[in-house]
């Protein structure tokens, strides 16, 4: 990896029938910093106290949430459909819904990053109703495809 630069205002990860966009704000950041696809064990014990979000609603998704929730301050999936139902096993959307700091928001996509050196902001935008809205978090995971 040293050496290699990248320069771009958006980047688009392809994983599943539904890539993933991220548009760059005007601070000159590269999304490629601070943005995981699928994470391991290490990255949830480096997310200590933060608010962590996941992309996706299958079962590694869920699994991750789990693991990040004893970890961080908070955790959001972020579900493009309306429920986890169609997408993940009943055991973990039992353990999601009884762990108390993580949130399920269905209809939802990432549509900017905003930071400088580390991520600092997300704008989420509801597809159901068109809603968005600007939350703070240090991390984002992509688990599109997994």
């Amino acid at each position: 990896r040293v050496g290699l630069g990248i320069s771009s205002d958006r980047v688009t990860l392809g994983a599943g029938p539904d890539p993933v966009t991220l548009r760059a704000d005007d601070a000159g950041w590269s999304p490629l910093h601070w943005v995981y696809y699928g994470a391991a064990q290490t990255e949830a014990l480096s997310c200590e106290g933060e608010s962590v979000y996941l992309i996706g609603g299958v079962n590694s998704a869920g699994q991750a949430t789990m693991y990040f929730a004893k970890y961080a301050k908070s955790v959001t999936m972020l579900v493009q459909g309306d429920s986890l139902t169609k997408s993940m096993s009943q055991y973990l959307i039992d353990q999601i819904a009884a762990t108390p700091n993580i949130t399920v928001q269905p209809h939802t996509s990432v549509i900017e990053a905003k930071g400088g050196t580390q991520l600092e902001a997300l704008v989420l935008q509801n597809s159901a109703t068109g809603v968005t809205e600007t939350v703070p978090a240090q991390s984002l995971f992509i688990f599109k495809g997994l």
